[in-house]
């Protein structure tokens, strides 16, 4: 009885897990969704311009993204030791180097379908982006 009770709340357990995964993963892919909408609208990008952007954009955005994950664990792994302090601060710049060289690339790869006007306005269009997100967010909060 024991054994059986024990099964069933594990099967719950997962399941509920399950269901908050599927959950999480369908938000996230709206998000994503809305992003694509959001920059392509704001861009102005044409069928054509839209196909070379997008992986150009999503390869670029993942690289930026595991640069700034690496930074954020090197903050959180902060020690109270001069010597290690110096070799963590060296790193975490050497890692903002790549992410300027990463925005660079990004920039030239993209100048050969956009030009300058939309890329810069693209810098923008992304905070605007994360900007109105988090409006929404604390919104539903209150």
């Amino acid at each position: 009885m024991k054994n059986g009770l024990v099964l069933i709340m594990l099967l719950v357990t997962i399941s509920l897990s399950a269901q908050r995964q599927g959950r999480l993963d369908d938000r996230l892919e709206n998000m994503e969704a809305r992003r694509v909408a959001f920059i392509t609208t704001k861009l102005d990008l044409t069928s054509e311009q839209a196909q070379q952007f997008w992986p150009i954009f999503n390869e670029h955005r993942d690289e930026e993204q595991a640069i700034r994950k690496e930074q954020r664990e090197l903050m959180r792994a902060m020690v109270d030791n001069d010597a290690k302090s110096k070799e963590m601060l060296d790193t975490y710049m050497d890692l903002e180097e790549r992410r300027v060289v990463q925005m660079r690339e990004r920039v030239n790869a993209m100048s050969g379908f956009l030009s300058y006007e939309q890329i810069a306005k693209l810098l923008r269009i992304e905070k605007e982006f994360v900007r109105e997100v988090l409006k929404e967010v604390r919104s539903r909060r209150n």
